[in-house]
């Protein structure tokens, strides 16, 4: 707001010290450009916050399961420990008579924990088998061989029902192996590639990226709105003439803005930018029409159908990269249907130079381009930093996961350490010598695996 303030002091002191009517009215579109522009940023920053919001909020469900897959790949992973630990507690409770250990214990606890919010991926192929081969025809029976290294993997509700869904489109039939990898490198990544037989599906079983571009298209009807708008206190036009086209342009925007593509698949900027030529056609005849304000120079002619061909070309700009070329050529016709319409209701005199020199504003709403290459680079750079994020805080839940399970571990292991010594006298001597062995393995591989902060 400070350009247009500071030329209404600036045109009003000139206009004074040359004894003239000082014309602040003649700024108002400036005013009017200034607050569309603060409006299109709160509307881009405002959807953009809710989006983010969202995002987050699927992303905790995420990050709990990142953790209790961290969880599962210690309690239930390949060659893991708590088995290790167990199977020479064993020896000391079968040999001596010792209580059980609670490693056993722990990990029913972690499966029934994972179990209540998330589901299993071998507990999704074994239910799937079941319904399958529930069928009299045996020649549609399937067999999965599930990879153990399948056992620590769990999905959410969405990605269970998807694969699901593949798996009954996929028509299998016979012993099928199945296994699943990560992505290279990225032990933690969400996607998961799992292959039954020679079938192939591309799991994620993680939040979608979040996407940060904002359609500008509304914030742009509305500064066509305060285009319309301005004519009142700058031509003179009456309230009726100006705010009915304002009101009906703030109307397209609503739909615009909750519509983003009508039923039929058509983008919402086509009837966004025929709609904005139909009124601007409306409102450069009926505005020109009933524009009363007294012109300062009798040379200048008012034309309030610059600021409404202003914000057509602003929305069309906007739209072009949606709408095709039918609909731009629309645009353009009406746009120079308004233009002569207003030419032949400009009372004379109306010198071309100057009546050009007037519409010469209507160019400066082809800024519009540099507006959503803006939004669209800025929405690039966010959508990077909170990708980046996102793989931060899901490696960092999957570590803490990892982490609280090892510390479990390392509480069996003591407590089976603290059993062999306090019953080892009552086993056999190559008995105890085996479940030392076994313990002082086990102590090795957990005091390895802190030390190299993973499993």
């Amino acid at each position: 707001m400070l350009v247009p303030a500071a030329g209404i002091v600036v045109s009003s002191g000139v206009a004074k010290a040359r004894g003239q009517r000082s014309e602040p009215a003649a700024f108002v579109w400036q005013v009017a450009a200034a607050a569309g522009g603060a409006g299109l940023a709160r509307y881009v920053g405002g959807l953009r916050e809710r989006r983010l919001h969202a995002h987050e909020v699927e992303l905790q469900a995420e990050l709990e399961r990142a953790e209790l897959e961290g969880r599962n790949e210690v309690a239930l992973g390949l060659d893991n420990l708590i088995d290790e630990i167990q199977r020479a507690g064993v020896l000391i409770q079968l040999g001596a008579g010792a209580p059980v250990g609670r490693g056993g214990a722990w990990k029913a606890d972690v499966a029934a924990q994972t179990r209540r919010s998330h589901r299993y991926l071998v507990d999704v192929l074994l239910e799937w088998q079941r319904g399958h081969n529930d069928t009299p025809d045996l020649g549609a029976v399937v067999a999965l061989d599930l990879d153990p290294g399948l056992a620590p993997v769990i999905l959410d509700d969405a990605a269970a029902v998807a694969l699901v869904g593949w798996l009954d489109a996929s028509d299998l039939r016979g012993r099928h192996v199945v296994h699943a990898t990560r992505p290279v490198g990225d032990a933690t990544s969400p996607r998961l590639l799992l292959r039954v037989g020679p079938h192939e599906l591309d799991l994620d079983t993680g939040v979608q990226a979040v996407r940060l571009h904002v359609d500008p298209l509304p914030g742009g009807l509305a500064w066509l709105a305060l285009w319309l708008a301005a004519a009142s206190a700058q031509d003179g036009v009456p309230a009726a003439a100006s705010l009915g086209p304002a009101a009906a342009a703030l109307g397209l925007m609503v739909w615009v803005h909750r519509a983003g593509r009508v039923p039929d698949g058509v983008p919402a900027a086509v009837p966004a930018v025929v709609g904005s030529t139909l009124i601007t056609m409306v409102a450069a005849t009926v505005q020109t029409t009933l524009a009363t304000n007294p012109r300062t120079d009798p040379a200048i002619p008012r034309i309030p159908a610059s600021l409404s061909l202003r914000g057509l070309a602003f929305v069309t700009a906007l739209a072009a990269p949606d709408v095709p070329p039918v609909v731009l050529g629309f645009a353009l016709v009406g746009g120079a249907v308004a233009l002569v319409t207003s030419w032949a209701l400009t009372p004379a005199p109306r010198p071309v130079r100057e009546f050009l020199a007037e519409l010469s504003w209507v160019s400066s709403a082809l800024m519009a381009s540099a507006f959503t290459k803006g939004i669209a680079r800025d929405a690039e750079d966010l959508e990077a930093m909170v990708a980046i994020d996102d793989v931060r805080r899901r490696e960092a839940a999957a570590e803490i996961g990892r982490t609280a399970a090892l510390e479990q571990v390392g509480a069996a292991l003591a407590e089976a350490m603290a059993l062999e010594a306090e019953h080892g006298d009552a086993l056999e001597p190559l008995v105890r010598a085996e479940a030392r062995r076994r313990l002082d393995a086990c102590a090795h591989r957990l005091q390895a695996l802190h030390e190299r902060g993973r499993v």
